[in-house]
C-alpha cells in the first residue's frame, strides 16, 4: 500500500515538473478582445519548405508591432491537415499591417513567418478545405568563426 502511494506520488510530482518546465520557449501571447473594436479572420494553414506542418499543441499568432491581435491553437482537420482559425482585433476599421509568428511545440521554438495580411474590418482570409498559407522563415545557421594555432601541436603534417 505504502509503495503505491509512493509511486502515485512520484509519478503527480514527475507529470508536473513536465507540464511546468518542459517547454521553455512557450510564448506568452495574449490578447483581450474587448480592447478592440473590429475583427477578422484568417483560416490558414503553415508551411515549411512546403509541407504543411501543426498539431493541436502548436500556435499561430497575429501582431501589430509587438503587440499580440490574436492566438489561436491548431485543429486537426481529420485524415487531413491542421488549421488554425485566428481571429485578429484592431481599433482601426483598416489599414493596419499584421505580421505572424507560429510555435512548434513539439521542438519548442517560435518561428517567424514570411507573409503578413493588412487587417480589414470583417475581413474572411481562406477557409479549412482553402486556407491562407504561411511559410517558416527558417533561420540560416551561423558559420562559426575558427583558427587553428599550430604552436599546439607537436607535429604537422601533408600529403603529396
Amino acid at each position: 500500500m505504502k509503495a503505491k502511494y509512493i509511486f502515485y506520488l512520484l509519478t503527480f510530482m514527475f507529470a508536473i515538473a513536465e507540464i511546468s518546465f518542459g517547454q521553455t520557449n512557450y510564448p506568452d501571447w495574449s490578447v483581450n478582445p474587448g480592447n478592440y473594436d473590429y475583427d477578422g479572420s484568417v483560416t490558414a494553414a503553415v508551411q515549411l519548405y512546403g509541407v504543411r506542418v501543426g498539431t493541436p499543441s502548436d500556435l499561430l499568432a497575429g501582431f501589430v508591432g509587438n503587440e499580440c491581435r490574436g492566438v489561436v491553437n491548431g485543429i486537426t482537420i481529420p485524415d487531413s491537415y491542421t488549421v488554425f482559425m485566428l481571429l485578429l482585433y484592431s481599433n482601426q476599421s483598416a489599414g493596419e499591417t499584421m505580421t505572424f509568428k507560429y510555435y512548434d511545440a513539439a521542438a519548442d521554438i517560435v518561428y517567424d513567418l514570411t507573409e503578413t495580411v493588412d487587417f480589414t474590418q470583417n475581413m474572411t482570409l481562406g477557409t479549412p478545405l482553402a486556407p491562407f498559407e504561411f511559410n517558416i522563415i527558417v533561420p540560416e545557421p551561423g558559420i562559426e568563426s575558427w583558427t587553428v594555432n599550430p604552436a599546439l601541436y607537436e607535429f604537422d603534417g601533408s600529403v603529396t
